[in-house]
């Protein structure tokens, strides 16, 4: 009773979530955000599939490196056994994110115009407590009886510390070309973006990355959004995924050693990324959750951004013909 309950509160955005589920080729409405700088690319939250522009590639290192053209590189593309072989990519494996994602920017950044200041400190805040309670909620449906504790387990506190771990490993790991460690800790259809970038570099080619430092210790890390939803599969079957993102303030660092080239090629810079992390929690018999996978990284939002996005949500939960044309 509990379960149906809180899948009926969740209904909006089951609906607004279904249109999704229409092509299976890179081109979905996933938006990574690649270019970690927050103003290197617009900001923008996407959640469907009929409006999104084709994505970035994601850049390692410091300052990650940018993904080139595969044609450019094509004679030097390596050839793929069995152990590099990227994932097949099928919708029952895509992690979508979830209706209504919000990059909350600090307060500083809130546009300047009094009526739309409280507007997004409004959308801010009310999301917020619906995240919370959406929460909250999953952990009472959990409950088998009223008298019994819940058996999904929020366990807050441990976000931060994984959101760090793979933040290193997933930058090494792509500056180091190591693909099984990326398959290991990454979604599978950020997996396959990051698996053609190292492809796709030039033969002889290498690259080292290194965090200098964490800044503004005071406010980052931190977690800027935790939620939980339902989402459609193609099966019929819902899914239920936890979705955070965390916020990281560092400085890092870049060296490329380019052939032919005595001395390597070092970048230093200050870096402001929000780490999408995903996993999925069975809600249907134990309540546990998977570990922590990467599935990209987002742009701070904006109120045009925002509102933007909902409106094409609720236009596809309107339209779901419409959607999958």
């Amino acid at each position: 009773m509990a379960t149906k309950q809180f899948t009926r509160l969740l209904q909006p955005s089951l609906r607004a979530s279904i249109p999704t589920y229409r092509t299976t080729t890179p081109s979905l409405c996933l938006r990574y955000s690649s270019s970690f700088s927050s103003s290197s690319s617009r900001s923008r939250i996407c959640a469907a599939a009929a409006t999104c522009s084709p994505t970035r590639g994601f850049r390692t290192m410091s300052s990650p490196l940018q993904a080139k053209a595969a044609p450019k590189y094509k004679r030097y593309k390596k050839s793929e056994d069995s152990s590099s072989r990227s994932l097949e990519l099928g919708l029952e494996n895509v992690v979508f994110l979830l209706p209504q994602t919000l990059v909350a920017p600090p307060i500083s950044r809130y546009p300047k115009s009094p009526d739309k200041f409280l507007k997004m400190a409004w959308i801010a805040n009310f999301s917020r407590i619906w995240n919370y309670a959406s929460l909250l909620l999953f952990k009472i449906a959990s409950k088998p009886d009223w008298k019994t504790r819940p058996r999904f387990k929020v366990h807050r506190g441990a976000i931060l510390p994984a959101a760090k771990a793979l933040h290193l490993e997933m930058n090494e790991a792509l500056a180091a070309g190591n693909k099984e460690a990326l398959r290991r800790i990454c979604t599978a259809e950020f997996y396959q973006k990051l698996a053609g970038i190292i492809d796709a570099r030039p033969r002889g080619h290498r690259a080292e990355w290194e965090l200098v430092k964490y800044r503004n210790a005071l406010t980052y890390p931190c977690i800027t959004e935790d939620k939980i939803g339902l989402m459609p599969t193609p099966s019929g079957v819902q899914k239920a995924y936890r979705q955070a993102i965390v916020s990281i303030s560092s400085v890092q660092r870049m060296v490329r050693h380019v052939p032919g080239q005595a001395e390597p090629a070092v970048t230093e810079k200050p870096m402001l990324e929000h780490l999408v992390l995903s996993s999925q929690v069975d809600h249907t018999n134990t309540y546990s959750q998977t570990p922590w996978k990467v599935w990209g990284t987002l742009q701070e939002s904006t109120l045009e951004s925002y509102l933007e996005s909902k409106e094409v949500e609720e236009w596809m939960a309107k339209n779901p013909g419409k959607g999958q044309a």
